[in-house]
């Protein structure tokens, strides 16, 4: 089978998501243009799972980082489904990828990555505690979005080693 055609129901899903929360939103949701340019760059995103899973796991996470600066730039509900994403490509990559090191290492850099945005969002609000919080909020999401989601994915995949194996 080929390769599109066996990501299609990933893709499918997650425009899905995409265009079913953008017309719950009614007019204060980001303009179509814009949701038809984040389709596309998932679908780009999905074309990547399978053979650069982590690229496509840092394009999900991007594309979601994306979202949230055109948020803050131009007010208006956080479109969450961008968000779904981040826990189904990290599943994949902890099923699809054959070393750890890669992986750790983005994990270790995007939480370093979160202190200082943290920092820098409590310094520009001028509040000594807002970054401890800030932090914890992107920690949190962290964990559960991607770490727990590769875990499981990674946990799938030596077991279907093992059985291999016998």
């Amino acid at each position: 089978m080929h390769r599109s055609v066996r990501d299609a129901p990933l893709w499918g899903f997650l425009a899905l998501t995409i265009v079913a929360e953008r017309a719950a939103q009614g007019g204060v949701g980001a303009p179509w243009p814009v949701v038809a340019a984040g389709l596309a760059a998932t679908g780009g995103i999905v074309a990547a799972a399978r053979p650069r899973p982590l690229a496509a796991l840092y394009g999900a996470a991007a594309l979601a980082l994306l979202q949230w600066a055109y948020v803050a730039v131009r007010p208006g509900p956080f479109p969450l489904a961008y968000v779904v994403a981040l826990p189904v490509l990290s599943h994949l990559a902890g099923r699809r990828l054959p070393r750890d090191r890669p992986v750790l290492l983005s994990f270790v850099a995007v939480a370093v990555l979160e202190l200082v945005l943290a920092v820098a969002v409590g310094a520009a609000e001028g509040s000594a505690t807002r970054w401890a919080v800030t932090w914890f909020d992107l920690t949190l999401a962290l964990i559960f979005l991607v770490m727990c989601p590769w875990l499981i994915g990674r946990y799938r995949r030596l077991q279907q080693e093992l059985v291999r194996a016998g």
